[in-house]
């Protein structure tokens, strides 16, 4: 595990390469597919951003959102971030990239997920903590904001979502924006022998 909660950074840039290649070499995705698979791209991007290079995230996270005494390891620690952002951040991400055609539902919660994730950071490390800088900042501006933007004005010009993908989706992106406070708290250890 210790290899995991090391190295899992390290697997999404890997992946993001492997993603913007799969983008340039497959002309034939659809236009949801293509944003989709651009934002999964912008989320693997920013998790390595946040938590490798530079990797100030987990850190200032633990300083600003919960004003931790022990801001390397308590309350997000190597357990938690591993759980958020690879099992679920690939999973949701990935299935949207993968079946976002079928269920545009999964689109739309991505692209929730996305803008509101955003907007809590530049809340959290802009405004709140006085950074000109927010880790993630530079894979958003680059992969995920812009698609996400695109996929909205797709979807919405050309109608191709029905009530009941917009109503899933915005429920399910607003539980997934919940989802990591609660993971935080639940796998939360003083006693950590992992460190960021």
């Amino acid at each position: 595990m210790k290899f995991l909660y090391r190295h899992w950074p390290d697997l999404s840039a890997g992946l993001a390469l492997c993603c913007l290649l799969h983008l340039y070499d497959n002309m034939t995705l659809s236009d949801v597919s293509f944003l989709l698979l651009l934002n999964f791209t912008g989320l693997l991007a920013q998790q390595y951003e946040q938590y490798k290079f530079p990797g100030l995230f987990p850190r200032r996270l633990n300083e600003l959102a919960y004003q931790s005494n022990q801001p390397d390891n308590y309350p997000l620690n190597p357990t938690s971030a591993f759980v958020l952002n690879s099992l679920f951040g690939w999973g949701l991400y990935g299935s949207a990239a993968f079946f976002g055609d079928q269920w545009l539902w999964l689109g739309v919660a991505v692209v929730v997920v996305s803008v509101g994730s955003w907007v809590y950071y530049i809340w959290l490390f802009n405004i709140r903590g006085r950074q000109v800088y927010a880790p993630g900042m530079v894979a958003g501006c680059l992969f995920s904001l812009p698609a996400a933007g695109y996929f909205v004005w797709y979807i919405l010009a050309y109608q191709v979502a029905a009530p009941v993908d917009y109503g899933l989706g915005l429920l399910l992106g607003v539980g997934v924006l919940l989802l990591p406070r609660w993971v935080v708290r639940w796998l939360a250890d003083p006693n950590t022998r992992y460190v960021f």
